[in-house]
């Protein structure tokens, strides 16, 4: 045990093994003393049983992430173009389904927290993951775009109740050390879910067709929450008779920093979240862009590319935030997403869009560690579970309309060059205002 976690461990291991000190006493008839070698033994026992929980905490973690956001949000723009074609729609009639599923997960998401402090996260998962699975199978069988809209919105609801947000919650909760490496963990599982499955799922769509592809994501979503609902889990150290991994609390008590935080802070943290929230939604539209600008090649590896650097840039910006500090961290994520927007704009080669989809990949980044860091120095961890839901809504209610909007602009214009350059206008804000907020906190 490290020396940063001694203080909680020393508490806990010493109310543990004096129960069991007392239950061998009733069971042998006679007093069983704690001598120096069965400390030892009992220490490391333990040690080795929290070590195994922080790593069931991580995989569950990364299964809600990737059925929330990896399978459930990221390549919905897969079945665009499709889905558009067989029901005889536009774009935009389609995106909506995308629309619908991120704001709804954006509002079950606010209240989860509120609820899981009632319950807790296996029921709500159980209970969660049916009605997802449900809901495919339902858009399998459908053959309206109402229909299917409305099965989106419901999917997305019950997702928010056991998503990333209920997943970066319950790390924050169970890890005050190394917070921002192990939440880059979870959520590049949203980008790795993402890469491996779109090739998959285009595959499955253009052979079988997209009732196919919603039954495909149907056992995905509950292969990934697997894990949530079988392993020991909970949304916070205490029920499962354990301590956050460097938790400097004494004898259970939790040593709080105090954050004094104003009006002006939470207005640019939730702008910086609305405005982040662009860049992320376009991505939706690389295969339709790609077809628009006659490089149909390169749509597919666009949205591969862009979702594998979805996953390596959070892991990379949890690394960054520890060795080099938040402010310089965003910086670079903001200027490489503005480098690569400009690439999609002015750039025809096949090669070079790739590129430009990969660098765009790292706004995911922006949205998920740095709002996740930018919460928890602005607002302190004893905050955290407080205003991380609020401010995840209003970035995902940003995407989910930008997703829409995005759709309009292009039926309207049949081009996508007026949402590049509001995307990189709002990119720039987001820099001013992610720069200011991490040198104040």
């Amino acid at each position: 045990m490290k020396p940063f976690q001694r203080a909680s461990f020393e508490g806990k291991f010493c109310l543990i093994a004096g129960k069991h000190a007392k239950k061998l006493t009733v069971l042998s008839g006679r007093k069983f003393v704690l001598d120096s070698k069965r400390i030892r033994h009992y220490k490391v026992v333990m040690e080795k049983k929290l070590n195994r929980q922080y790593l069931y905490v991580v995989i569950c973690a990364c299964g809600l992430v990737a059925s929330s956001l990896g399978i459930g949000a990221n390549i919905l723009g897969v079945f665009f173009s499709p889905l558009a074609e067989s029901l005889q729609v536009g774009i935009a009639d389609v995106s909506l389904s995308a629309t619908l599923y991120t704001l709804f997960m954006a509002i079950s998401a606010a209240m989860a927290v509120g609820l899981l402090k009632k319950t807790d996260i296996k029921p709500v998962t159980i209970v969660s993951t049916v009605f997802q699975v449900l809901t495919y199978v339902a858009s399998a069988m459908s053959r309206s775009i109402l229909m299917i809209n409305i099965l989106s919105a419901i999917r997305g609801f019950m997702a928010g109740l056991a998503g990333f947000v209920v997943a970066t919650f319950i790390l924050n909760n169970w890890f005050n050390r190394n917070n921002a490496l192990v939440t880059g963990i979870a959520m590049c599982f949203s980008g790795i879910s993402g890469a491996l499955v779109s090739p998959a799922l285009s595959s499955v769509i253009a052979r079988y067709g997209c009732a196919h592809g919603f039954l495909f994501l149907a056992i995905l979503t509950l292969l990934c929450n697997l894990p949530a609902i079988l392993l020991p889990f909970s949304i916070e150290p205490g029920r499962l008779n354990a301590v956050a991994y460097g938790d400097r609390s004494v004898g259970g008590q939790q040593e709080a920093d105090k954050h004094e935080f104003t009006i002006l802070t939470i207005v640019l943290i939730v702008l910086t979240a609305s405005l982040s929230a662009f860049a992320t939604a376009f991505p939706q539209h690389f295969l339709n862009y790609a077809a628009s600008i006659n490089v149909v090649s390169a749509g597919t590896l666009m949205v591969s590319c862009c979702l594998l650097v979805n996953s390596l840039g959070k892991l990379l910006m949890g690394v960054l935030i520890s060795r080099i500090g938040l402010q310089k961290s965003i910086g670079l994520y903001g200027f490489a997403v503005l480098s690569g927007i400009l690439m999609l704009r002015f750039m025809r080669q096949p090669g070079l869009l790739v590129v430009a989809a990969m660098l765009l990949g790292l706004s995911y980044s922006l949205t998920t560690i740095a709002l996740v860091s930018l919460t928890r120095s602005c607002f302190g961890p004893e905050n955290y579970g407080k205003f991380y839901p609020r401010i995840s809504l209003a970035n995902t209610v940003t995407y989910a309309l930008c997703t829409t909007l995005i759709g309009v602009i292009f039926d309207r214009s049949g081009s996508y060059d007026l949402a590049l350059y509001i995307m990189a206008g709002t990119d720039v804000l987001v820099l001013a205002t992610g720069m200011y907020l991490s040198r104040r906190g």
